[in-house]
């Protein structure tokens, strides 16, 4: 009897542990349905809804640098990050006190801090919505410090463009473009590495090195808020993020950021409203500085607009600028010689084409035809060539097609552009074969069809200035991890078969003449220059909103005995008759090179 009775005290025991896990295990599972009303049901969705807010400090994405690793992108600012609920918490005192600091009333800094329902940068006006910081003076900062706010706090965050942007057409910008995310990074999506608001570049440097500019993660500053949106006390803000020492990589240019900054000067000093100039190193065709007008913001672009838009790799007509080309193949042919003379009268009587100098010019040589820019000597050469054989010429000396630097990464075997953007250099519109009279006597002009660029045309000159050995002008050298040490290197490149393109007999002849035109031609204005100059002026005849204009150009390089600069300058769009701007840019521009250091 006794153990019957033991027996079914165990069993009872047994199945009251059978039951409180039962229970345990449907709180855990099903908990959630319980009545809306219960302590219990309350408890667990708080508990949930209990987490983290935050703003993103440093996005992660890679940075762009100059030659010597100063940064394009990615300033270190400091800002006021306002919690939500932290107005609240301030005495009327400390809500004066921080007002003052911000140089706003108390009322606005009230009424924008209550607007906070997550962590948000004190920055009112912005398009953003507070995500990204009102930079703060460093007293300003040290100000606010002294308050010990319980609900704001100054933190350090990484603006993608710095206030006084340079290179912005070259370094480009990033945007938000869910529908390209999908379609280039739909795996970093599934796996968690993006998201569909991450921004992606969409112009420049940035679009062009992309895929390799993505980080390791964000970094974030967090604070704790429960279900209903208040802060949790005790918990404060803490900072979250990557911690890998390799990352973000850095993409080191060939610009110079002091020549950049000079040479955007000079531009805008000038007069430079619309166009373009290009800076090259002479012996290597490497990008030293790029500008590009109207300049842009990129937090604040128009969707109509595209002053965004790089004019230094925009191909325009270059009028007589490709002079110079056409005097190197005529001369390499042996069709003409410099000695050659020509009778200008303003008409060259077929094909509606005249001089720019009402009644000609007279008696002249070839050489003197160049530095006068005479367009009836320059049609009767065109005349002599054939259009394959310019074709072929231009092919080798980088003057059809695009000439920035082309590669393969790598890091991951795929194709690289520098210049993605970079529109294709022509001679012709329709087969080099089927070029008859009228379209070479054009095309030696720099009219009808032909295209250029400014960088284009820097390069051709660069590939003078240095002998006659073209190259691909590059934008960028080295892809560095965060530590410095290389990820991958871009070396400079050579132009295939333009090496033997033209002789050095050749090259000296064409840079004599070129000399002439500063000396006594349409360079004229750039005689009593810094440096010895040389180079070819250019107006083209076109159209914009309807209208009739003219681009201008000055494509040349300095000092002529020992290059360092290739440079080109385009002036989109300019009157009918007026001076030639480029050329004024251009004699800015190399006061402003010759100015700086060795």
């Amino acid at each position: 009897m006794r153990l019957h009775r033991l027996f079914h005290v165990l069993l009872a025991f047994t199945l009251g542990i059978g039951l409180l896990a039962g229970r345990l295990l449907w709180l855990q599972t099903w908990g959630g349905a319980a009545p809306r009303g219960s302590a219990a049901a309350d408890a667990t969705a708080m508990s949930v809804r209990q987490r983290a807010q935050g703003v993103t400090l440093d996005p992660g994405r890679g940075h762009i640098a100059d030659r010597s690793g100063e940064p394009l992108t990615g300033v270190t600012v400091e800002g006021l990050l306002l919690l939500p609920g932290g107005a609240e918490r301030l005495t009327e005192s400390e809500r004066r006190q921080l007002a003052r600091i911000l140089n706003v009333s108390p009322m606005r800094l009230s009424d924008e801090w209550r607007k906070a329902d997550r962590p948000t940068w004190w920055n009112p006006g912005a398009r953003d919505g507070g995500a990204s910081p009102a930079p703060l003076t460093r007293e300003q900062a040290e100000a606010i410090r002294r308050l010990r706010l319980a609900g704001a706090t100054v933190a350090s965050a990484v603006k993608r463009y710095p206030e006084a942007r340079i290179a912005a057409h070259l370094v480009g910008f990033v945007a938000e473009q869910p529908e390209r995310m999908t379609a280039l990074y739909e795996k970093q999506l599934v796996d968690g590495q993006l998201s569909l608001s991450t921004p992606i570049g969409a112009a420049g440097l940035e679009l062009a090195f992309d895929r390799l500019l993505h980080g390791a993660g964000e970094s974030r500053i967090v604070s704790y808020i429960d279900g209903h949106g208040a802060g949790l006390d005790g918990l404060g803000v803490k900072t979250v993020g990557s911690s890998n020492p390799y990352y973000p990589l850095r993409l080191i240019t060939t610009v110079d950021a002091a020549a950049q900054r000079a040479v955007e000067a000079a531009a805008d000093a000038a007069g430079l409203d619309k166009g373009a100039v290009v800076v090259l190193d002479a012996a290597t065709s490497d990008i030293v500085a790029m500008a590009s007008r109207p300049a842009y913001e990129a937090e604040r672009l128009s969707p109509q607009g595209d002053d965004w838009a790089n004019r230094a790799i925009r191909a325009v007509a270059p009028g007589s600028i490709m002079k110079s080309f056409v005097a190197a193949v005529a001369l390499e042919e042996g069709v003409v010689r410099p000695d050659e003379t020509f009778d200008c009268d303003g008409t060259y009587g077929r094909y509606g084409l005249t001089c720019w100098k009402e009644g000609g010019h007279g008696h002249i040589t070839f050489a003197e035809a160049l530095a006068a820019s005479c367009n009836i000597a320059f049609a009767e050469v065109g005349e002599r060539l054939d259009g394959e054989t310019l074709q072929r010429y231009a092919g080798a000396l980088g003057v059809i097609g695009t000439v920035g630097w082309k590669g393969v990464s790598d890091v991951d075997g795929r194709p690289l552009s520098q210049l993605p953007e970079e529109q294709a250099n022509r001679l012709f519109a329709a087969s080099p074969s089927d070029a008859d009279g009228g379209i070479l006597a054009q095309t030696a002009i720099g009219q009808r069809d032909t295209r250029w660029t400014p960088l284009a045309a820097a390069n051709w000159m660069a590939t003078l200035a240095r002998g006659g050995a073209p190259a691909s002008p590059r934008a960028a050298a080295e892809l560095r991890y965060a530590d410095g040490h290389a990820v991958e290197r871009y070396a400079a490149k050579a132009l295939p078969g333009g090496a033997a393109a033209i002789s050095p007999r050749t090259t000296r002849l064409v840079r004599g003449m070129l000399e002439g035109v500063v000396q006594s031609g349409t360079g004229a204005s750039l005689r009593n220059a810094s440096w010895p100059l040389a180079g070819k002026s250019g107006t083209a005849e076109a159209t914009a909103g309807g209208r009739d204009v003219v681009h201008q150009w000055f494509a040349g390089y300095g000092p002529v005995d020992r290059p360092r600069y290739a440079v080109a300058v385009l002036a989109e769009s300019r009157p009918l008759g007026s001076a030639n701007r480029a050329t004024a840019v251009f004699k800015a521009v190399m006061e402003a090179l010759a100015a700086l250091p060795e």
